[in-house]
């Protein structure tokens, strides 16, 4: 009886309390692991939830993050009521800039009710400076195809000079 007892209370705990659960264990390891920051915000705009490349990102510890308004600990984002669902914003200014993509996903309740957002920040910088690199080389070629293009118009009219300069010398 005592090991029929002791079965049915570990059936129970396993089963009812979710012990075998494995959705808090998956949530933990891919919220640690992933490169994007990841930060969790009411509505009144605190955040009450980070991973750690969020960490990372602002330089500090959970303790002085948790609680904090989102936009006193990203100052891009005041003034911006985090009401678009995606925007580019700049942290940091020289060589510690950073560009960053922000997508903003309302967290709602299975009843609709909005309970604050999740706020993803991916690191954006090497593909900006990418573009920058590939749009100055493209304005570089166009600067060249028009220089081009001046001096073979000047070439062609420097030649008619020339050739009147030495039909005159030739008939003087």
């Amino acid at each position: 009886i005592a090991f029929a007892l002791s079965g049915l209370a570990l059936a129970l705990a396993l089963f009812r309390f979710g012990l075998l659960n494995i959705a808090p264990i998956a949530r933990h390891a891919i919220m640690e692991n992933m490169r994007e920051a990841v930060l969790v915000v009411d509505n009144q705009q605190r955040v009450i939830d980070l991973n750690r490349a969020a960490q990372n990102l602002l330089h500090r510890s959970p303790p002085d993050i948790m609680g904090q308004p989102v936009a006193q600990l990203l100052p891009p984002l005041s003034g911006t009521g985090l009401s678009t669902t995606q925007l580019d914003i700049v942290i940091g200014n020289g060589s510690n800039r950073r560009d960053f993509n922000l997508r903003l996903s309302p967290l709602t309740s299975a009843q609709g009710h909005t309970f604050g957002q999740l706020l993803v920040l991916r690191d954006i910088t090497e593909r900006k400076r990418a573009e920058d690199q590939l749009q100055h080389g493209r304005k570089m070629e166009s600067v060249g195809r028009l220089a081009g293009g001046v001096a073979h118009d000047f070439n062609n009219m420097l030649g008619v000079i020339l050739g009147n300069v030495e039909f005159a010398i030739e008939h003087a």
